[in-house]
Order: C-alpha cells, then sequence, then structure tokens
C-alpha cells in the first residue's frame, strides 16, 4: 500500500493515504489508470486528475507541482 502526496504550485499539499490509482483521460481521449510506476507521467495543464485512496481528490494539471509516492508504513 502507498501513501501519496500531491504537492502544489501554491505551496499546499494534498495527502491520499492508502492510494489505490490515479486515472485521467489522455490528449486522444484515452482513459489512463495508474496505480504505482508514474515514470511515465507527463502533467498536462489542462487535465484533471482523479486520485484515489482513503479520500478523493481531482485536481487539474495546472495547479500541480509534483507527486510523491511513498510506500506506507507497515503496522
Amino acid at each position: 500500500m502507498y501513501n501519496l502526496t500531491i504537492y502544489l504550485k501554491r505551496d499546499e499539499e494534498i495527502n491520499v493515504r492508502d492510494f489505490k490509482e490515479l486515472s485521467f483521460l489522455s490528449a486522444t481521449g484515452r482513459s489512463i489508470k495508474l496505480t504505482d510506476d508514474f515514470s511515465t507521467l507527463t502533467i498536462h495543464d489542462s487535465t484533471t486528475y482523479n486520485f484515489k485512496g482513503t479520500k478523493q481528490v481531482s485536481i487539474k494539471g495546472s495547479e500541480i507541482s509534483y507527486l510523491v509516492l511513498n510506500e506506507a508504513p507497515k503496522n
């Protein structure tokens, strides 16, 4: 299980615990879902990204500075 931190350009951050997936529509209109490998992800300003975990967050790419995905500590 992973925890995700979304760092925003306005010097804020959003934490998504127990991150499950990131989904968005590509420029070609294809639905994309990522669960743990963001190495090929390019954030586009006009795209809305949907993050799902213990809470759900939808945010425009223009607001995102960068993402950090960390393995959640084991209990």
